[in-house]
């Protein structure tokens, strides 16, 4: 299943490369985004339910249409995504899941807009 390579690719960055979150959180990210539905929280935790649902009201994000999670992240993706540098810093990723399409990103800069992988 989809579930038990993410777990063998965890597994291997937990023993290869333990002392790198970043590894870890980029599997998230990718196992994140694979569902058209918000799936079970596994491999990275979200942030807290004040903070998540701070942040979705200050972002005006449609909670009652969209499922989102809140992920926070030691780098910033978008700056990677871009690219492909690492700089390193608190930063959330928003993923904004609406049930029939692939997930889209939304940047607290630009939450007006979303972005899709």
């Amino acid at each position: 299943t989809l579930k038990d390579i993410y777990d063998i690719i965890t597994q291997f960055a937990e023993i290869h490369y333990a002392n790198d979150p970043i590894i870890k959180q980029l599997i998230a990210v990718d196992y994140y985004m694979q569902s058209k539905i918000k799936p079970k929280v596994l491999y990275a935790q979200e942030v807290d339910r004040a903070e998540r649902n701070t942040l979705i009201k200050n972002l005006n994000l449609n909670h009652h249409k969209y499922r989102h999670i809140i992920l926070p992240l030691s780098f910033d993706f978008r700056q990677f995504e871009t690219n492909g540098q690492i700089e390193t810093g608190a930063f959330n990723l928003i993923i904004e899941y609406n049930g029939t399409t692939k997930p889209q990103l939304v940047f607290e800069k630009e939450s007006s807009l979303a972005y899709s992988l």
